[in-house]
């Protein structure tokens, strides 16, 4: 559900149903909190739990899939070649399950109000400057959080 009739960049619009004022909006940026155990997850999980950490999520859809990303259809290397299998979050032995309670939800600016008139912006929330918006990347860093 989106928040109320309203959305955050770079969500364009609330999508389908509206949920209460209160809820999280479409384009709500969450980060996995920092002390979120990783004990259990196999390597490849901690890559993608540790980028949660890092650089945060951004909800695009209010459905039933928890976790979707890029298709590897028509690529060299696979999601399973990295030891990534489609259940790699539901069915880890010994793993913390990743609720949503686990995340923080971070302040990105203002909403944005539902109008269906499609203004662009070039507004980028400090947050997220790292240098990869102006193509500037020399200060950028892999660390893990």
């Amino acid at each position: 559900m989106s928040g109320g009739g309203s959305t955050f960049g770079p969500a364009p619009t609330p999508g389908g149903p509206s949920g209460p004022v209160g809820s999280v909006p479409y384009g709500s940026r969450l980060r996995l909190r920092a002390d979120f155990p990783l004990t259990g997850y196999s390597p490849a999980a901690r890559v993608i739990l540790n980028t949660f950490k890092r650089y945060g999520i951004v909800l695009s859809d209010g459905g039933d899939v928890a976790l979707t990303a890029e298709s590897d259809l028509y690529t060299t290397n696979s999601w399973a070649s990295l030891g990534i299998d489609s259940r790699e979050f539901d069915l880890t032995p010994g793993a913390t399950k990743v609720l949503i309670t686990d995340f923080q939800v971070l302040d990105t600016g203002a909403r944005i109000a539902e109008t269906w008139e499609c203004a662009r912006t070039t507004i980028i929330p400090a947050l997220f400057v790292d240098g990869f918006e102006t193509g500037n990347v020399s200060a950028w860093s892999a660390a893990v959080p």
